[in-house]
């Protein structure tokens, strides 16, 4: 009973971090939604995790079918159909082909942390998805320190303005 209201908030607190509304979701995409593998849903369709890529490849990899895979990370595939689970498979293998399934991201760093902080012993491939990111990050926080400038500078000249008419 509590391990189910404990999951029940886990799920609410997950929709509304990405905005979506319980309710309005089919029994089974919401229970799907409930998979820790899935990230969000946009436009009805479910966004599964890398970490879901990767496993599923690993059940393919071991002698498992699209299908079977998809049941392994805990999805019903009778309720969400084999179409979504052999696209998955798909998809996954695909990523692995190509080599973005075990990709470092700019978006898996933590762009925060100073240079001076960052960890020394990350192997290249984290060392330049930190260095994207944290590059991303001050491009962005230059834009907020220019905004703030000149916002500041209107809202002077703007005074500015209203002091000269009343006199």
């Amino acid at each position: 009973m509590f391990e189910n209201r404990k999951r029940q908030k886990e799920l609410e607190l997950k929709a509304d971090i990405c905005n979506i509304a319980l309710d309005h979701l089919p029994a089974e995409i919401r229970e799907a939604f409930a998979n820790d593998y899935v990230e969000t849903i946009r436009k009805g369709k479910l966004i599964y995790s890398r970490d879901f890529y990767k496993a599923m490849l690993k059940h393919i990899q071991s002698g498992m079918t699209y299908v079977e895979a998809y049941k392994a990370c805990g999805f019903d595939v009778d309720a969400l159909g084999t179409d979504r689970a052999n696209a998955a498979g798909k998809r996954a293998v695909a990523m692995a082909k190509d080599g973005s399934l075990y990709k470092v991201l700019p978006t898996d760093m933590d762009a925060t942390i100073p240079l001076d902080k960052m960890d020394t012993t990350m192997d290249d491939a984290h060392k330049l998805a930190y260095f994207q990111a944290r590059c991303m990050y001050l491009e962005a926080e230059l834009e907020y320190e220019k905004e703030k400038k000149r916002l500041a500078y209107q809202e002077a000249l703007s005074r500015s303005k209203k002091m000269k008419k009343q006199k």
